[in-house]
């Protein structure tokens, strides 16, 4: 913990590396201060446009959330969670919805997250916004993480956007019983 920076210099440390390609935060990072008071949400995100590889490992959720409200880093193309026991993940997960949409390989070992459907949900919300990954690593998993490549991922979509979805192949002329389902990360390879 000494060694690491305080979240104040650790944001002055991403500032002053605009061009970051690659962070890897194994069992380190900005140290973390719990205050109820004061939600990671609030804390001013550095905007990292050059980074692409970004791994996280052997963290608990807390200071993975805490890690992550540091950057904003969209253009991510891989990203890595590995070792992230202890409490479950589901709340970095809600985090981490809308925050890597270009991220194309994804590796998960020993990523704890309790079987649910409200889980399986989250899961298949998460990966539905990384519509261009193609590879998928991972190990140590629940198979429902899994099967949540599986399901369809209309059962999250607004009823407006279902419609849009089926409109769309019937402009293209395609029979309603050759309809192609809406499936989860397409160009997974």
């Amino acid at each position: 913990k000494q060694a690491c920076p305080l979240s104040d210099r650790w944001l002055e440390m991403l500032r002053d590396s605009p061009d970051l390609y690659k962070l890897s935060l194994d069992a380190a990072g900005p140290q973390w201060k719990f205050d109820a008071a004061t939600p990671v949400t609030t804390i001013k995100r550095v905007h990292l446009p050059h980074l692409r590889e970004l791994y996280l490992a052997d963290i608990n959720a807390p200071f993975a959330l805490w890690a992550l409200a540091h950057m904003h880093a969209p253009g991510v193309m891989e990203l890595m969670l590995t070792n992230l026991g202890g409490i479950n993940y589901v709340e970095a997960i809600a985090r981490m919805l809308t925050s890597f949409p270009n991220v194309r390989l994804l590796q998960l070992y020993g990523f704890n997250i309790p079987a649910s459907e409200e889980n399986k949900r989250m899961m298949l919300r998460w990966f539905q916004s990384m519509p261009l990954l193609r590879m998928f690593k991972f190990g140590g998993l629940q198979r429902f993480v899994l099967d949540a490549l599986n399901e369809d991922p209309s059962v999250t979509w607004a009823p407006e956007n279902i419609e849009h979805y089926y409109s769309k192949q019937r402009e293209m002329g395609i029979p309603e019983d050759k309809f192609v389902p809406p499936m989860v990360c397409v160009k997974l390879e």
